[in-house]
């Protein structure tokens, strides 16, 4: 990834930059951001990119996260709250998939927090991702199974298990 200033210096660009077999590179916006040190900025933890080409992207925002054509705006608790999202871009430079990891307050708990930290990508295909969140963090759309949903007052270490098309394995914390 590589992210650029745009004409409005307000405001950062962030881009995925592939090399293409004749030496060309395609570039595809990944989502569009406000400065780095804004809490309503989007950031970027990890980016991996499989064998068919597909780049999977890992990180937070806040408010809203657009990618494509689709603008995500989970629901915001009682005060200013920060939201995972992993995303699919396909080599045809589509965005495939994307799960939003929302983060929701829990009775007596109201300083709710996510941090992501990696994502990685096992031989088999299957997606990890890796942070520490407290609150209760719910993936979302939700799978035809019901939500995969984990739940804490403290922070804690959480793990989850993605196939390829990013649809749900498991969540550990």
């Amino acid at each position: 990834g590589k992210a650029f200033k745009g004409s409005n210096t307000s405001s950062l660009g962030l881009i995925a930059i592939k090399p293409d077999g004749s030496g060309h590179e395609w570039a595809v916006e990944v989502a569009g951001v406000s400065e780095p040190n804004n809490p309503d900025g989007i950031r970027v933890t990890s980016m991996q990119m499989d064998n068919n080409g597909a780049l999977y992207v890992f990180g937070t925002f806040a408010k809203s996260i657009t990618l494509g054509n689709a603008t995500y705006t989970p629901p915001q608790g009682s005060f200013l709250t920060r939201h995972g999202f992993v995303a699919k871009l396909n080599a045809q430079r589509q965005w495939e998939s994307v799960k939003i990891l929302n983060l929701s307050e829990i009775p007596g708990v109201n300083d709710i927090y996510i941090e992501t930290f990696a994502l990685a990508r096992a031989s088999t295909g299957e997606i990890y991702l890796s942070g520490i969140f407290k609150g209760k963090l719910t993936l979302s759309p939700l799978s035809p199974l019901g939500p995969l949903s984990i739940e804490s007052s403290t922070r804690q270490l959480f793990v989850i298990q993605l196939g390829s098309d990013l649809s749900e394995k498991s969540a550990t914390q």
